[in-house]
C-alpha cells in the first residue's frame, strides 16, 4: 500500500514539475508614438511584441529608463493598458524621493491585476497610454518583460 502510494505520488510530481519549471521571461522594447510626456499636455502611445505567447502570465513588468527630462521628486507616470482601463486611470508610481530618476520600473501580478496579466498572453498590447499625473518625462525606452508558461 505504502509502495503504491509513494509511486504515485511520484508520478504527480513528475507531472507537475515540467509546468512549473517551464515559466520563462520574454522581453522587448515598446515602440512609443513620442517621448516626452507632459501632464495635462501630451500622452505616449506604447506598442510592444515579446515575441513568446503563453498559456498563462504570472507578471508583467514595465522598466523605463529617461533621458533630459528625468521623473523628478514628486513627479507621477502612469501606465493605462486602453484594453482594460479607461484612458488616464492605469497604475504607475511617483519619484517620492529628494533627487531625479532615470530609471524606474514596475511590475503588476495577478493580486489585482488579473486582467492586465490576460492581455500579454499573446505575447503583445498594442494600447498602452503612458501618462504623466503631474510634471513631464522624456523616455528614452520602455521595456516590457513577461513572465510566464510559454504556450505549447
Amino acid at each position: 500500500m505504502k509502495r503504491s502510494l509513494v509511486s504515485a505520488l511520484i508520478f504527480v510530481v513528475c507531472l507537475i514539475a515540467p509546468q512549473i519549471a517551464a515559466a520563462t521571461t520574454a522581453s522587448s522594447d515598446a515602440r512609443l508614438s513620442q517621448t516626452v510626456i507632459v501632464h495635462g499636455e501630451t500622452v505616449a502611445m506604447a506598442k510592444v511584441n515579446v515575441h513568446e505567447m503563453f498559456s498563462s502570465v504570472e507578471m508583467v513588468c514595465f522598466e523605463l529608463t529617461f533621458v533630459n527630462d528625468l521623473l523628478d521628486p514628486g513627479e507621477i507616470l502612469q501606465i493605462t493598458p486602453l484594453q482594460v482601463y479607461p484612458s488616464l486611470s492605469g497604475f504607475g508610481f511617483m519619484n517620492g524621493g529628494t533627487t531625479s530618476e532615470s530609471t524606474r520600473t514596475v511590475c503588476v501580478a495577478s493580486s489585482g491585476y488579473a486582467d492586465v496579466l490576460a492581455l500579454f498572453v499573446d505575447g503583445k498590447d498594442k494600447n498602452l497610454e503612458l501618462s504623466m499625473g503631474s510634471g513631464s518625462v522624456e523616455v528614452a525606452s520602455l521595456t516590457v518583460k513577461v513572465t510566464g508558461t510559454p504556450r505549447s
